[in-house]
């Protein structure tokens, strides 16, 4: 043990720890998995946008595998969390450049659209969750 307050956690806080982390991450996965049913963004008349058609969704689905990938192997995860966070970013930027590019119809914002962008707080809440030390106060 060292002198500098910090400890190491138990094997038992561990485990605990990481399962909530993965079940946050799960959680967001099958938010992001609902918001599949439905589409993005909607011209009235024209068409419609699926996540599907976003490439972000794929950069979304290789982050958070490597993640979970990495919480299973007891590395680092929170890297690949941010980055799966980012494309949350990048989604919102191309959903509003279609809705710009398209002048002659009524763009509509599906709810699907806000379900997706809802997952994105499991996500936020897994980076607080760190399972290698605690700092007591």
């Amino acid at each position: 043990m060292e002198n500098n307050n910090n400890i190491e956690l138990s094997n038992n806080t561990k485990s605990k720890l990481k399962t909530s982390k993965l079940m946050l991450i799960i959680a967001s996965i099958l938010v992001v998995l609902y918001s599949l049913n439905g589409d993005m963004v909607r011209a009235i008349g024209k068409g419609a946008a699926p996540l599907t058609s976003y490439e972000s969704f794929y950069a979304y689905i290789i982050t958070i595998g490597i993640a979970i990938y990495n919480i299973i192997n007891n590395k680092e995860a929170n890297t690949m969390i941010g980055l799966a966070l980012l494309t949350y970013v990048w989604t919102y930027y191309l959903v509003n450049k279609d809705i710009a590019s398209i002048t002659d119809e009524k763009m509509v914002i599906e709810p699907f659209f806000y379900a997706y962008l809802s997952s994105s707080v499991f996500l936020f809440i897994s980076l607080f969750i760190n399972e290698k030390k605690q700092q007591i106060k």
